[in-house]
């Protein structure tokens, strides 16, 4: 009896580990460590199936290294700093390298330690809290338009434009945004107001 459970055991094992790694892979796993194979039509078996592992394993890198390079050509061609903040971790996940130019503040100083709000002027700071808390919360988009003070403490106006994503239970996972610098367009928006305002206090003094 021993020596017949030895036997197949000593079968069936191979098929078993086999078995589980292919059920692994299926599930887009790939095998962590490969499984004694014996010269045999099982080993042959398990040979192949590693080798096609191994291409698979391949193939999905190019992908993801292809991705990752239509991604960063894509945000280089974006006219203003783009982010996604992580909402249930409350993490910076990425900000593209336009906004050491906007802020003066090289990305990985806000990936490791800051956030884009930490650089909001403080008396923008509460307008924009609650306007994008009210905008997640209704799941809308929002554009705002604030100030935010860069590392040589110049003031610039920036407009952001975002979107929330939410999971199954309707809760926030991540916001993409794209801040831009709008400080020329205030900056003609503010004279033309005060022209307007000078011209209405004219007339009415004559």
């Amino acid at each position: 009896i021993a020596s017949v459970w030895a036997v197949t055991h000593w079968l069936t094992r191979p098929l078993v580990e086999l078995t589980s790694q292919i059920k692994g892979l299926a599930a887009g796993e790939h095998p962590s460590g490969k499984v004694t194979l014996a010269k045999d039509e099982i080993g042959d078996l398990g040979r192949a199936f590693y080798e096609m592992s191994e291409v698979l394993r391949t193939r999905e890198e190019k992908i993801r290294d292809l991705e990752s390079q239509r991604f960063n050509h894509l945000v280089a061609n974006v006219p203003g700093v783009v982010y996604r903040f992580n909402c249930q971790l409350g993490i910076l996940e990425f900000v593209s390298d336009a906004v050491i130019g906007l802020t003066g503040i090289p990305p990985s100083v806000f990936l490791a330690s800051r956030s884009l709000r930490d650089v909001i002027h403080q008396e923008d700071r509460l307008m924009v809290e609650q306007a994008l808390e009210a905008a997640i919360s209704a799941g809308q988009p929002w554009r705002l338009d604030y100030r935010i003070e860069s590392a040589d403490g110049q003031l610039h106006w920036v407009e952001e434009r975002g979107r929330a994503s939410y999971d199954a239970a309707g809760l926030a996972t991540v916001h993409d945004g794209i801040l831009q610098d709008i400080s020329d367009r205030k900056k003609l928006e503010i004279e033309l107001r005060r022209a307007q305002l000078e011209a209405h206090a004219a007339n009415q003094a004559k």
